[in-house]
């Protein structure tokens, strides 16, 4: 459009003179057109560095949210929808044992506890737009062979960078808690058998023993 009044200004400059001087039309279309070729050009100016601008933020909130990615001390993934792995937290290292390429290199599948791979599968199936949040408790192997407990929660991201939306997921060991709820949980088994294999049962009496 720009281009367009630029050219139509341009005429106007050639063909103003064989208009007579008091051709007072001539004059005002070719003052006008001047004057929107310039609004127009200022304005495309603005906006170009209005879009620098924002290009400029959107870079600054990249570096930022990535410089908080890498010292966390949760492990974050992002896949996209087919559980690609398009970025993997330094935080690996200290949850898994894995350095970040390691861990993008590997099948995930081999990752997990057989008993607990259909779980994670299914999370990822039943993710979306509609339903998009899951949480989960599951084994996964470190790198010396033994398996920790990790609780994950996943979010459905609508777009990623690329247009497409993506999987993010923030992982952190809960072994210890997890030993401590099990613990927990045979000492309240053991006490309910105990408490069943009583044969005379147990009898609760008020102060006056009645």
């Amino acid at each position: 459009f720009a281009v367009a009044l630029s050219a139509l200004s341009a005429w106007a400059f050639i063909m103003v003179p064989a208009f007579a001087i008091d051709d007072v039309y001539a004059v005002l279309l070719f003052c006008v057109l001047s004057a929107l070729d310039v609004i127009i050009i200022s304005a495309l100016r603005v906006s170009l560095a209005r879009v620098g601008h924002l290009n400029a933020s959107v870079r600054d909130s990249e570096m930022r949210y990535r410089t908080l990615a890498d010292n966390a001390s949760h492990m974050i993934t992002l896949r996209d929808i087919h559980r690609h792995i398009q970025y993997v937290s330094p935080g690996c290292r200290r949850l898994l044992g894995y350095e970040p390429e390691e861990l993008r290199a590997l099948p995930e599948e081999s990752l997990f506890h057989h008993d607990d791979l259909e779980t994670v599968l299914r999370i990822y199936r039943t993710l979306s737009a509609d339903a998009p949040t899951a949480k989960s408790i599951k084994r996964v192997r470190h790198k010396n062979g033994s398996y920790i407990w990790v609780e994950a929660i996943y979010n459905w991201v609508a777009a990623g960078a690329d247009g497409h939306p993506h999987i993010l997921t923030v992982g952190r060991d809960v072994t210890e808690r997890k030993a401590a709820e099990d613990a927990t949980a045979r000492l309240q088994a053991l006490l309910n058998d105990a408490v069943s294999a009583i044969d005379d049962g147990i009898a609760i009496y008020d102060s006056q023993e009645r």
